[in-house]
């Protein structure tokens, strides 16, 4: 496992933790491998969205 990886597979708990309404990405060099939009503001990207 990667760091990337590792960060995809904290980012539910990031969610939790923070307790706003907030959207939350992970990004490499061409795509993102994470995303989870906020519940009030959809920014339409989803995974695998290239850069």
């Amino acid at each position: 496992m990667n760091i990337v990886d590792a960060l995809i597979q904290c980012m539910p708990f990031f969610k939790t933790v923070i307790r706003e309404d907030a959207a939350i990405g992970i990004y490499d060099r061409e795509k993102f491998p994470y995303w989870s939009d906020s519940h009030s503001v959809k920014l339409g990207f989803e995974v695998g969205t290239p850069l």
